[in-house]
């Protein structure tokens, strides 16, 4: 009996995280068709809602690559494959009629999360199932203090960026974008900690919503247009990103699946 319980659990884990992919492509598949037949070209909430749900799943592509503990190659292929997907499918949801732009927001968005994910994969951290092994190898927790700190140089960054607002916006339409895909990509990375640290998801992840949030309230006050309509589109963005991206985590975290630091020479450190 106790042989076939870790190939149940295990069994049962893939089969949840595998209902949550699946989830994820039909809710955006009908989110896409909705927002594309349905709603007013401009800026909307029902809009900045459907950019919410498509980055939110740029950020679990991003973390996958970057911490999965899948071989490098198959990570390679799912995050190419996956990202021309998101691209594809936020174009046709937003009706921009230069593709180019949807695919190169992605393309940001999960190179920066990805890359910096793998600069944190250098020290044996990665996303798996724990066990008591790697539960000895000292599993990295997450404080509200370290949280607050890391919110505080994101907030130290968008005032940066606020101020050289006026440069920024004269420069070109890339260096825009890029900005934007930084944004975005924050909200995902700042989602990882909270749902998926040793310590209990929900006070942490409701103070990431709050945060990201906010982030969208500050990066909207140097875009041009209405100020309250802009800050109103972009905290949605972002406060959806924040809110699916931790729901889907913690779906995770409840397949056992923890941010743990591995043992050195552990068969998933490569």
């Amino acid at each position: 009996m106790s042989s076939d319980e870790p190939t149940t659990g295990t069994t049962n884990s893939r089969r949840r995280i595998f209902q949550l992919v699946v989830g994820h492509v039909v809710v955006g598949l009908i989110a896409a068709s909705l927002v594309a037949y349905f709603a007013p070209r401009g800026p909307t909430q029902r809009g900045a809602a459907f950019i919410g749900i498509v980055f939110s799943q740029t950020s679990l592509l991003g973390i996958w690559g970057g911490l999965g503990t899948n071989p490098w190659w198959s990570r390679l292929i799912g995050v190419v494959v996956g990202g021309g997907f998101l691209g594809l499918r936020l174009g046709v949801g937003v009706g921009h009629p230069d593709w180019e732009v949807s695919y190169f927001i992605v393309s940001v968005g999960i190179a920066l999360i990805t890359g910096m994910l793998l600069v944190i994969r250098c020290f044996r951290v990665r996303i798996c199932v724990a066990t008591v092994d790697q539960a000895a190898a000292r599993r990295i927790q997450f404080t509200i203090r370290q949280l607050l700190v890391l919110t505080f140089a994101v907030a130290c960054l968008v005032s940066l960026g606020k101020w050289l607002a006026p440069h920024l916006l004269n420069v070109n339409e890339p260096l825009m974008l890029t900005l934007i895909g930084l944004i975005l990509a924050t909200v995902g990375l700042l989602s990882v900690w909270p749902a998926l640290g040793a310590r209990h998801p929900v006070l942490p992840s409701l103070i990431v919503i709050v945060v990201a949030a906010g982030v969208g309230f500050c990066f909207a006050q140097f875009l041009p247009g209405p100020p309250g309509d802009m800050a109103s589109f972009w905290m949605t963005i972002t406060a959806v990103e924040a809110l699916v991206l931790v729901a889907s985590l913690v779906v995770v975290r409840s397949c056992g699946y923890r941010l743990v630091r591995l043992l050195p020479g552990h068969p998933t450190e490569r």
